[in-house]
């Protein structure tokens, strides 16, 4: 929000195109995103103990990575179409919804989820991340050793294939969930595209709503 009144007056001025600022931004933001990511990822996967397996630790970096990205592509859209203060408050507060779709269900099974409840949790990208995150790092890994060989409950719980099951988490291609990734980070860029672009050149669709927003506000 802090950046869009300069770049409204220097996209006026006809300095450089809406598509060269938001190519560019979009770009600049990947290295950074890509290094601290990478210094909180690697050592976070060894020690949590995971298993020290390419194919396993590809797949975990690179929906962890995605997902980085699409929650900034998510700021950036609610930082697109309101001001400093009321981006601090609506961002958190929508992504509480999400959070809440992503975990809903776990401990039950697929039992007892109506369709539209499943519908709704796949429309959180948080739900592909965790889906995702948890097939590659612990489906088909095998029996995990148990101390307690007297705990019924331990001993189940041991098979990972078991526990991801009994979480609500279906057996799924793991590239599955980086795919949905993919498409909602394509989906949230040009729709904070869009929105930027209302507003720095609003068409009468847009100042209709800002207008009945003032009026609420009011």
């Amino acid at each position: 929000p802090m950046e869009v009144q300069l770049t409204k007056r220097e996209y006026l001025n006809r300095w450089y195109s809406l598509k060269a600022y938001f190519a560019a931004m979009t770009v600049s933001t990947i290295p950074t995103t890509v290094l601290l990511s990478t210094l909180y990822l690697v050592p976070v996967y060894v020690i949590s103990g995971q298993p020290l397996e390419i194919t396993r630790f590809v797949q975990f970096y690179i929906l962890c990575i995605l997902t980085a990205f699409v929650s900034e592509s998510f700021g950036l859209i609610v930082s697109s179409f309101l001001g400093v203060v009321n981006s601090m408050f609506m961002a958190p507060s929508c992504s509480v919804p999400l959070m809440l779709l992503a975990v809903y269900g776990m401990g039950f099974g697929h039992i007892g989820i109506p369709i539209v409840m499943k519908v709704m949790m796949h429309l959180s990208y948080l739900r592909y991340s965790l889906e995702g995150v948890l097939n590659a790092v612990m489906r088909n890994r095998g029996t995990i050793p148990c101390q307690l060989q007297d705990d019924k409950l331990c001993l189940a719980f041991s098979d990972m294939n078991f526990f991801l099951e009994m979480m609500g988490f279906e057996e799924r291609n793991v590239w599955v969930d980086v795919g949905a990734l993919l498409f909602i980070y394509v989906l949230f860029r040009i729709i904070c595209y869009n929105l930027l672009r209302q507003r720095l050149s609003p068409n009468k669709t847009f100042r209709a709503l800002k207008l009945i927003v003032r009026l609420v506000k009011s």
